[in-house]
């Protein structure tokens, strides 16, 4: 399954920063949201309040600002990249495939490794 970051971080808090950015715990966050103080949608199984509604009543100017990024920091959240705009002027790069690493050799297996190289024949080496 294929998940959008861009768009739902920027149209979407997690419930605790929309909790933290009205003053109120992690707890009463969660409970705001279930008595419906800001309004919120569920996505597989995750609450995540509406962002410009919080945005207008609070009159943040949204992800870039400071007050929000503090409240990812408070919930202890890393918040999601500042939009190509706001930060810096860099393109932004695709980051690199996994490489799958070879299974390090065990040390039976590179005593006889050394033994070849130190000059032995193979043949009795790999016994």
């Amino acid at each position: 399954m294929r998940r959008i970051q861009a768009n739902r971080a920027a149209a979407t808090y997690p419930v605790v920063v929309a909790g933290l950015l009205h003053g109120v715990g992690r707890d009463g966050a969660k409970a705001a949201a279930a008595a419906g103080d800001f309004p919120t949608i569920t996505v597989g199984g995750q609450t995540l309040a509406l962002a410009d509604p919080i945005n207008k009543r609070l009159g943040l100017s949204g992800i870039d600002d400071e007050k929000v990024r503090e409240a990812y920091r408070l919930a202890g959240m890393k918040p999601p990249p500042l939009p190509e705009s706001a930060g810096s002027s860099r393109p932004r790069v695709k980051p690199m495939a996994r490489v799958a690493l070879a299974k390090p050799a065990s040390r039976k297996r590179k005593s006889r490794l050394r033994n070849v190289r130190k000059g032995e024949t193979t043949a009795t080496a790999l016994r």
